[in-house]
């Protein structure tokens, strides 16, 4: 299968993308990151490395973001954020469809190397803020965008976890 994901790690969940991935291929996909989604029991952060995927469609675009809506609490009770690992342009664009589609509500970071994901993933579950990882760019969350355009409607939320 295309899309693997590595639970071998405690605490870091990695998964790759290879190649094409056909709609049979990515609703299993969804079905496996749900079961492991449910099933932890622990603060944990994703890796999602991108660097050998092949451009999603639209329409898988807007499935992930539903997917991603429809999972939102569950995801929410232990992840510490995402980490994309994106070298290509065209890649980095369909992502960033995706977050706008349905904006992260937690940390997330999008680099360049697997490496480079991993230190910030152990940053995070050190419980360091990204200010102690600055070699790192980093994202903002959608609360931190709509506080920066709109102070007064920012949102209280600690952690960025609910």
């Amino acid at each position: 299968m295309p899309i693997q994901i590595d639970e071998s790690r405690r605490s870091i969940l990695l998964v790759s993308l290879t190649g094409a991935v056909s709609d049979e291929e990515f609703e299993q996909y969804l079905g496996k990151l749900t079961d492991v989604v449910l099933a932890r029991e622990s603060d944990t952060v994703t890796i999602f490395d991108l660097t050998r995927a092949e451009s999603a469609s639209a329409s898988r675009r807007q499935r992930q973001a539903r997917w991603l809506a429809e999972n939102d609490e569950a995801i929410g009770r232990h992840s510490l954020g995402s980490a994309f690992v994106v070298r290509s342009t065209v890649t980095r664009a369909a992502l960033t469809a995706i977050l706008w589609l349905q904006p992260m509500e937690r940390p997330y970071v999008v680099v360049g190397t697997v490496a480079d994901a991993e230190a910030w993933a152990r940053a995070r579950l050190r419980g360091a803020t990204t200010a102690q990882a600055p070699a790192l760019s980093r994202e903002l969350t959608a609360s931190e965008r709509v506080a920066r355009r709109d102070p007064s409607r920012a949102r209280s939320s600690g952690s960025g976890r609910r």
